[in-house]
């Protein structure tokens, strides 16, 4: 700062210039100030800044050499650095020059024209102020400004952040743009863009741009900056509750959490199994994700949250493992199997795999109500009746978790009122022989269980012989067993017995049998896969007999192809296994049978053998004749016998199938019991036909086929003699077709979990106990999922994860053959429909109210619903509806609710419902009444009040005025009562209460609120751009207070669903003075706006929609003036549609259909106002906005407005010409009475006044010395501004007189003219100007 003394008359200091110049009052903390090396200024500034920077210039006028070419030409200065609010001060040698900086304004480079002349006095005051507002304007014009998208207050690490650098000059490519942070440089480019990608914490900084023109380096111009704050990304951490295993049915939290940010910050999204694309769940203001678990839902969760102030999401949390597993399996049995007899004792058995402490729950029939509950698992039914006879099954319950088991298996319990009575039958047709073996056998087919009770002579209980099983053996027969037998079976404790069999007569023989049991090889014990043939033989012809035997698996039997091969009475086994262990004898057609013999066939390596002796036999050359000789030849024919039957092959087949299946592998082995088998030669023959030789005594037959059945023999042939040759015995092997198993399921269609199935195995054209099965799923034919040695059915209770394509085949239980796998059948289970449960009103309740629970199932009809109650476990009421009252709520009812349905149909039962805790509170509540104002309210604007009720949900809303009158309340379904354009009669006291339900449940009444109305209106009004009503996401916004008078003090509240009222804030907005601005539009920000003073007055509300669609309606925010023409148009998202044409409605009616996209109304009247929204045929249609029309002003009104204005305009001639006189008398004023007048005057007036002046006309070419010239030409610029009110006339009169003035000197022309606008600005606010 440096003055010249010449710019003040007389003898002054530097000191007093300084203070008298008023520059001191203009200082803002944080400006620099430029004086001469001998200027201390200091101790001047103590009390107007707290801190400043003062720049030393040792020579003022080598400030030329830099900024200035000479006094009288163009001061070119360029500031490189500034701060907020920073004025920048100099002076050449005649002109003193200041330079100052808005907020936020960087290095503005100023053009300013200074006359050589000297300006001294107040005038200088004048002149520095009209220049501060010049430069003050230049800076906002010129300078570029610094923008971030996203415009977030609080950025998170890792997000990608543009810079902006706009500026308003044209050609945009001539510039080079450079970039800082602080004051060290990033980057330069052509570009007005900078992108920080993957930001990070150190990167918080404040940002610039700076631009400089390429032609000319003079050119160049700072930023506003802008101030990134980075932080660290939050990490969401996952809580599941409860923890550990959970079962199918339960309910399970997932709750999300962002230490260090409150809940209702965040919108919240849970995933599983890292699919991040797809949440499971997403919620606005919930940090809960509750639901009722089946398997399935087993994973790994994490969560994040999206913040909805600026949609930045928070690092993924941590995964945390949810393990659902099915509920433990409950299997029934009952004893003794089914059918039952009437008055026989039946115990029904609940096995539960796993967990203890179960209550058993029993069930019966259709109805789907348990009949019984007990601690044990078993039911017992005492003396079974008729109406016994049904289905049951059961189910676990317990008090901890799992709570409850699946349901059993279904059992159908079949009760017969007639007792059973057996059959009785012998192993001998006829009479028995003495020391010869006799089976009886008691035939009952009635289930099992049986113990089985014999008789002799007389039905005698206390001397029956008891059995386990059917049959009861005589294992040497004497004439004392010869009589009268019964049999009769039992079964229980105590012990229900059948009817007695019919007697059955054994006769016992002493008569030798004519036939005898011959056996080859003749021994008793035999190695398996060895061959035994057996021969019915004796003194008459053996026709009519037949091989038989006795074993522990199949009982008695005759030879067959199960077991061997018949020819005549000779019975052949090829391949001997352990199951032929037994007792074999002949028997004839009329029952006669021979000795029997005990054959023991083992897998061990030793058998004792009692060898045939060794016949030799000396002939003498005599002729034998008559008896010797028939003595001698049978002694001959015997030995001869024997030689053969030791020299001979014999051909066996392995494995020994009777039936053989296409497909599998024969071997066949000759077997010969000479020693040096290497010597011999094996040649294989198929009937007649020669297959194979080979030094190998195997031949094997691979995947053989039906056609391949026949008789198969070996011949050996020694090689060192042909002679010495023999042919084995004939082996015939029978192919059939490998039969194919056919699966059935029962029942068919869609399962449900819990229910039972049965997969049966089948295979056509045998007997089901021929074979063994196995049960296959998804075609992994090497693990069954289930055997059986003796059932063809496989049932089971099936839960989801038993879907799948299940087979099945059979294994021979003879052979171990195997059929072929079955063709699959589709098994699908779904869970069972979930039962949801809802209570209303919701919980908290009051004492007396009416409480309605609901149980809502998603599918099926016909449900009856059991309601569930505490931790007990068991049904407190079942219903045909779905819902469950609670007439009058009280303390007793306050606990843990649940549900089920149950059906008469598949499926028969829903999953339990979740659990609702309800509490009941004793206190009535009592509601606290608000306003939206919070003084006076204003004629004409909206008044909204709440009734505030911070208990649960589900009320409605009862207003009352003057007097708490239930007959004459108004009622809202909202909290909210809203008095449109609020009159003096709508003043008053206000009271509301709350009440929900039917019959009504009424809280207190609120305390009483006043209401005051006023007619003063209120002179600020909210200004948006885009002027218009509806805008897209993403999109930025502005509202501003704006009115007659100064806006300070003003500020922009709004009010949405979410948020209810709030201010402009960090939150959603940003705020500068009284302007809002949001720079990130969501669908959040719909609401309504408003502008509001510190004393409470409100601007009139204006409703903002923001659309995430692809069309909006373009609607005016304000009322339209009747008379006015209306233009609505159809804004589009990019890209834009090349078909424009939009349909436009009223009302939800078709209005009018535009090729344009943009509907007119010429002359819009009260009739056009109502719901408006347009309608593309590609993009969709936009959301509904509300169009107001306004009234016009009368022509009584306008007329007073004229008579008014031109009262006003003669009050102020008539106190100009006042003044006028008062000025040709006051020449003889003192200067102080000009610095006294300036001290009664504010900054801000001469601000005012001088920033008119210079936004009145271009840049000031010349400024005359005469006074009269300079604010002539301030008039002559402010004359083109029509509707300055009384700013003109100021100006006018000001005019006015200087022109009768012009001689006088500068002194008193400056005080009058600062005189006549103070005086004439007292006047205007007097008059409410």
């Amino acid at each position: 700062m440096t003055f010249i003394s010449s710019l003040f008359s007389g003898s002054i200091s530097v000191k007093e210039i300084t203070t008298k110049s008023g520059i001191l009052n203009l200082l803002e903390p944080e400006d620099e100030i430029l004086t001469d090396e001998d200027f201390v200024i200091e101790d001047m500034l103590a009390d107007k800044v707290t801190h400043f920077t003062v720049i030393l210039c040792r020579v003022p006028l080598r400030l030329s050499k830099i900024w200035v070419t000479t006094t009288s030409e163009l001061i070119n200065v360029v500031l490189m650095f500034g701060k907020e609010g920073d004025i920048r001060y100099g002076a050449t040698s005649n002109t003193m020059w200041v330079f100052t900086f808005p907020k936020e304004v960087m290095g503005v480079k100023h053009r300013a024209l200074f006359s050589q002349s000297v300006i001294t006095g107040p005038v200088w005051s004048s002149v520095l102020s009209s220049l501060v507002q010049n430069l003050h304007a230049q800076a906002h014009y010129f300078k570029p400004v610094l923008t971030v998208r996203p415009d977030w207050p609080q950025i998170f690490s890792g997000e990608t952040i543009t810079l902006r650098c706009s500026f308003p000059k044209p050609s945009v490519t001539h510039w080079k743009f450079y970039w800082y942070r602080e004051s060290t440089k990033l980057h330069h480019s052509d570009d007005n863009l900078y992108i920080l990608k993957h930001i990070k914490v150190d990167q918080s900084s404040k940002y610039y741009c700076y631009i400089s023109n390429k032609q000319s380096q003079r050119d160049s111009y700072w930023s506003n900056a802008v101030t990134l704050t980075v932080t660290e990304r939050p990490k969401a951490s996952l809580i599941l509750v409860p923890t550990g295993q959970m079962f199918s049915g339960e309910n399970v939290t997932l709750r999300c959490e962002i230490q260090g940010h409150t809940g209702t910050e965040w919108r919240y999204s849970w995933y599983k199994d890292g699919d991040t694309n797809s949440p499971v769940h997403s919620s606005d203001d919930k940090t809960e994700y509750s639901f009722s678990v089946v398997e399935f839902d087993s994973g790994k969760y994490t969560c994040r949250g999206e913040r909805r102030s600026d949609s930045q999401r928070s690092q993924i949390s941590d995964a945390v493992i949810l393990i659902v597993s099915a509920l433990p399996r409950a299997t029934l049995t009952v004893e003794p199997e089914s059918p039952v007899f009437t008055g026989e004792l039946v115990t029904l058995k609940c096995e539960i795999q796993f967990h203890s402490n179960w209550r058993y729950q029993w069930y019966k029939g259709s109805s789907g109500t348990a009949v019984s509950q007990s601690q044990t698992n078993t039911f017992t039914i005492r003396s079974a009746a008729d109406q016994d006879q049904d289905q049951y099954w059961c189910r676990g319950e317990r008090d901890y978790r799992p709570s409850s088991s699946q349901y059993s298996n279904r059992v159908n319990l079949s009760v017969e009122a007639e007792t059973p009575k057996p059959e009785l039958t012998s192993s001998h047709k006829g009479a028995a022989l003495i020391g010869n073996p006799v089976v009886l056998y008691c035939k009952l087919d009635q289930s099992a269980g049986w113990r089985f009770y014999w008789s002799k002579h007389t039905q005698s209980p206390e001397n029956e012989t008891k059995t386990e099983t059917h049959s009861y053996t005589i294992s040497s027969v004497s004439v004392s067993d010869g009589g009268q037998y019964w049999c009769r079976a039992g079964r229980g404790t105590p012990v229900y017995y059948t009817h007695y069999s019919d007697a059955l007569w054994i006769n016992v023989t002493g008569v030798s049998p004519p036939v005898s049991l011959m056996v080859s090889p003749g021994r008793t014990q035999h190695f398996i896969t060895d061959s035994l043939s057996l021969s019915c033989e004796g003194q008459s012809h053996s026709a009519g007999w037949r091989v038989r035997r006795y074993t522990h698996s199949e009982k008695v039997s005759d030879c067959s192809s199960v077991w061997g091969s018949v020819t005549g009475s000779t019975c052949s086994i090829s391949f001997l296994s352990i199951s032929h262990t037994g007792v074999y004898w002949c028997e004839s057609e009329s029952g006669e049978s021979s000795n029997p013999v005990n054959i023991t066939v083992t897998n061990g390596d030793v058998i004792l053998e009692v060898m045939g002796v060794k016949h030799r036999a000396l002939f003498s050359q005599s002729v034998i004749t008559g008896p010797v000789w028939s003595s001698v030849l049978s002694s001959l024919v015997q030995n001869l016998h024997a030689q053969a039957h030791y020299f001979k092959p014999v051909l066996t087949v392995r494995p020994d199938w009777p039936q053989i299946f296409s497909g599998e592998t024969i071997t066949l082995r000759c077997s010969f019991p000479k020693p040096s088998v290497t010597h011999w030669k094996f040649y294989w023959y198929r009937e007649s036909t020669k297959l194979h030789h080979s030094d190998d005594n195997l031949y094997i037959l691979k995947h053989i086929k039906v056609d391949q059945s026949s008789k198969y023999y070996c011949y050996i042939s020694n090689k060192q003699s042909q002679r010495d040759s023999y042919w084995s015995n004939a082996v015939t092997l029978t192919v059939t077709e490998r039969p194919k198993a056919s699966l059935i399921l029962v029942p068919t269609g869609q399962m449900f979990s819990g229910e039972n199935v049965t997969l049966r195995c089948e295979i056509q054209g045998h007997t089901d106990t021929e074979w063994r099965y196995s049960w296959y799923k998804d075609g992994d034919s090497n693990r069954p999922v289930h055997s059986s040695d003796d059932k063809t059915e496989y049932s089971f209770s099936v839960v989801e994860f038993d879907s799948g394509k299940y087979t099945c085949r059979g294994e021979r239980r003879s052979d171990s053959q195997r059929s072929e796998v079955s063709d699959a059948v589709i098994l699908i289970v779904s869970a069972l429909p979930r039962a949801t449960l809802t209570v209303e009103p919701e919980s908290p309740v009051f004492t007396g109210e009416l409480v309605t629970l609901k149980c809502e199932i998603q599918s099926y009809s016909n449900w009856r619903y059991q309601w569930y109650k505490g931790s007990s476990g068991t049904a407190v009421s079942q219903s045909q509806t779905n819902t469950f009252t609670i007439r009058s709520a009280a303390d007793q009812d306050q606990d843990q609710y649940w549900c089920r349905g149950e059906r008469d149909y598949r499926p028969s039962s829903s999953q339990y419902s979740n659990r609702v805790n309800l509490s009941v509170e004793a206190e009535t509540p009592k509601p606290e009444l608000t306003s939206s104002h919070k003084g006076a309210a204003l004629i004409g604007k909206p008044v909204v009040l709440y009734c505030k009720l911070d208990q649960s949900a589900g009320w409605r809303f009862y207003w009352s005025k003057h007097t708490q009158s239930p007959e004459n309340e108004t009622k809202t379904e909202t909290h909210s009562y809203t008095i449109s354009s609020v009159s003096v009669s709508d003043g008053g006291q206000y009271w509301c209460r709350a009440g929900r339900g039917t019959p009504v449940y009424y809280t207190h009444y609120s305390d009483a609120l006043w209401i005051n109305v006023t007619g003063v209106s209120p002179p600020v009004y909210l200004m948006v751009s885009p002027g218009r009503t509806q805008h897209f996401i993403t999109d930025c916004l502005s509202l501003s207070c704006e009115g007659q008078s100064h806006s300070a003090g003003w500020r922009v509240r709004r009010y949405t669903h979410s948020e209810k009222v709030s201010d402009c804030s960090s939150v959603w907005g940003s705020v500068t003075g009284s302007t809002c601005s949001i720079s990130f539009l969501s669908t959040s920000h719909t609401g309504v706006y408003w502008c509001e003073s510190e004393s409470g007055e409100s601007s009139k509300p204006i409703n903002i929609t923001v659309h995430n669609g692809d069309v909006i309606l373009d609607s005016p925010v304000h009322p339209v003036t009747e008379g006015d023409p209306l233009t609505l148009r159809c804004l589009y998202r990019d890209p834009k549609p090349s078909n424009l044409t939009a349909e436009f409605y009223k009302n939800g009616s078709l209005l009018q259909t535009q090729t344009t996209g943009e509907m007119t109304i010429r002359t819009v009247s009260k009739s056009d106002e109502g719901l408006y929204h347009c309608k593309h045929p590609e993009k969709g249609e936009s959301p509904q906005s509300w169009i107001s029309i306004r009234a016009a002003e009368s022509a009584v009104g306008l007329v007073g407005a004229v008579v008014g204005v031109s009262f006003a305009v003669l009050f102020i001639i008539l106190l100009t010409l006042l003044w006028c006189y008062r000025i040709k008398k006051g020449h003889k004023l003192h200067t102080n009475q000009m610095s006294e007048q300036k001290q009664r005057e504010s900054g801000a007036e001469d601000t005012q006044l001088g920033h008119a002046a210079v936004q009145a006309g271009e840049d000031i070419a010349e400024w005359d010395s005469q006074s009269e010239c300079i604010y002539s030409n301030l008039h002559s610029g402010k004359a083109t501004d029509v509707g300055a009110g009384s700013m003109e006339i100021i100006y006018a009169e000001v005019e006015v007189k200087l022109k009768k003035n012009s001689k006088t000197k500068h002194e008193k022309v400056c005080v009058s003219a600062d005189t006549v606008y103070s005086e004439l600005k007292q006047n205007r606010e007097k008059k409410g100007l």
